[in-house]
């Protein structure tokens, strides 16, 4: 009631098509690298957290954007929801987490527990009644956890922060790591 139609603009409304839905996120210029075509996405909605919903990475920007309020430049990335749900409706904020890459059977620890010693990558593992530096040898990580290729297995404690005077500590190398040369001249 109250709209007026004329014949250049004939449209009254926009129905949209449920059955198709998609999320539009943003991904900083720093991990678009890491987003491809084809990924799989939870997609998380900020109106009932509860509900998960799965997605596919479908198209990534190849033109960053400067974005209000952000410092950053940002890609934009459209993600096609796999499986309609009768609680996304359009204009909704959904939560995007884009998988890039899955390892199973692995050791990982929180990244606060990695540090380096004199160039040497080392976490501080409990060792019976004591505590070691013990060497490792770091793979993928993320913002919250490190895979340790070697140096330590399942089971073993590692301490989140080094304890008192660390320099006290026995080192417990890898096998066939060599410590790294120095030379001055």
């Amino acid at each position: 009631t109250g709209s007026a139609v004329y014949a250049y603009d004939p449209g009254v409304a926009t129905l949209p098509d449920l059955t198709q839905m998609e999320s539009v996120t943003y991904i900083n210029e720093v991990d678009v690298r890491k987003v491809a075509v084809g990924q799989k996405v939870a997609i998380s909605l900020d109106a009932d957290p509860s509900k998960n919903l799965a997605g596919t990475v479908a198209s990534v920007a190849t033109v960053g954007e400067q974005r209000p309020n952000s410092d950053a430049k940002v890609f934009e990335v459209h993600i096609n929801v796999d499986r309609p749900d009768t609680t996304l409706r359009p204009g909704m904020t959904t939560g995007n987490a884009i998988l890039n890459a899955e390892q199973k059977n692995v050791v990982f620890v929180p990244i606060e527990a990695v540090t380096t010693d004199s160039g040497v990558t080392i976490v501080y593992k409990r060792n019976g009644g004591s505590v070691v530096r013990q060497q490792i040898e770091t793979g993928a990580m993320n913002d919250d956890d490190v895979v340790i290729a070697r140096g330590i297995v399942a089971g073993d404690q590692v301490m989140l922060t080094p304890p008192d005077n660390p320099a006290h500590l026995r080192l417990d190398r890898l096998p066939d790591a060599q410590p790294k040369r120095t030379t001055s001249g």
